[in-house]
């Protein structure tokens, strides 16, 4: 199993959502891993995500990812979540560029 220490803020997982409540993503799907590094290594497995859709309708807060090797769709800024990844199984695909983890920065950080 991977080690939620050696998570890397940008990075994307697969991991599995279930339980959701209400309007939240459910299932194993990927994720992009939101918290930074000092926060994925401190916190006992809590690790902060947006998940990733291949449903690309159009919304303000979905974010169409870049082009990837193994992972394509829309960043869905609204549906941040922390998870306890010391209690799930998750795998990590792949890895977005420095500039669109700090554009989605920007705009997470601007919905407060």
């Amino acid at each position: 199993m991977n080690s939620y220490k050696k998570l890397q803020q940008g990075q994307i997982l697969m991991v599995d959502f279930n339980p959701p409540n209400g309007h939240e993503q459910k299932g194993y799907r990927p994720a992009l891993v939101i918290s930074n590094n000092d926060f994925n290594q401190l916190c006992g497995g809590m690790v902060k995500v947006i998940p990733i859709t291949s449903n690309e309708k159009a919304f303000p807060l979905h974010l169409k990812l870049p082009v990837l090797d193994n992972i394509h769709g829309v960043v869905e800024l609204d549906q941040e979540r922390t998870l306890d990844l010391s209690n799930r199984k998750f795998k990590v695909v792949d890895q977005v560029p420095p500039e669109f983890t700090e554009t989605v920065k920007k705009i997470n950080f601007a919905t407060y």
